[in-house]
């Protein structure tokens, strides 16, 4: 018999530990990466940190029981993670660099990288060429072997409360999903997209086209919208 799973939310940044684990075991497309990445300290930092520190920055955790089994980083002041994330890309191009220079950065990674960085400049073009970057965003991620709605849903919620908390009417996702299989349930569940490229690094490891679809949720058209509340 299937047992029924005990979900509540929780403040993401007591659960730090667990967050960076689904974290690097789902890089691919769900998946561990299919090689070691050096450097994955550094990227780690570079994808987590300010959401974890910033004024600005919102962790949310869904625990089954004591277990976390998703999270969600919610970005609520656009403007000041716009300035750290050049600050960040920065930093960790020189990280890199010397890895490079230094012969610790084995080929795959290199590739790696070579790709996100790639992805982070037209990710950053793009959410100024349709008029998102003044926006809340938020990305969510579940563990490996419970990937179904019922998690996500407790996300997608909890988002919700958060930005509506903030003053803002509606978030922006950045989702991958495999070419042409993804964009009615997108719009069915999460809300309207506004764009979709490819994403150039996902579609190398996985050896098949995956694309980023970019996602706007209105508030005031989210099925599990409520007023927000208080969370101990």
């Amino acid at each position: 018999m299937t047992r029924t799973m005990q979900l509540h939310v929780a403040d993401g940044r007591a659960h730090r530990a667990a967050i960076e684990t689904i974290f690097r075991s789902t890089m691919a497309g769900g998946s561990p990466m299919p090689f070691f990445l050096d450097g994955i300290d550094d990227y780690t930092r570079f994808c987590l940190e300010w959401y974890f520190t910033a004024a600005g920055g919102h962790t949310i955790a869904v625990l089954d029981g004591e277990r976390v089994v998703g999270y969600a980083l919610v970005a609520t002041d656009p403007a000041a993670y716009e300035r750290h994330l050049k600050r960040a890309f920065a930093s960790l191009v020189v990280r890199v660099s010397l890895r490079l220079m230094s012969g610790r950065l084995n080929a795959p990674s290199r590739r790696f990288f070579r790709d996100r960085a790639r992805d982070s400049w037209l990710i950053w073009q793009d959410r100024h060429r349709i008029d998102v970057a003044d926006e809340a965003h938020a990305h969510m991620n579940v563990a490996a072997d419970v990937r179904h709605g019922t998690v996500a849903a407790e996300l997608r919620a909890a988002i919700d409360r958060t930005v509506a908390a903030s003053g803002h009417v509606s978030w922006i996702g950045e989702v991958n999903g495999d070419f042409g299989r993804r964009r009615r349930a997108l719009e069915r569940i999460v809300g309207d997209v506004l764009d979709e490229r490819p994403n150039i690094t996902a579609s190398r490891m996985l050896g098949h086209r995956v694309v980023r679809y970019t996602v706007r949720r209105p508030l005031t058209r989210s099925r599990e919208f409520t007023a927000p509340e208080s969370e101990s």
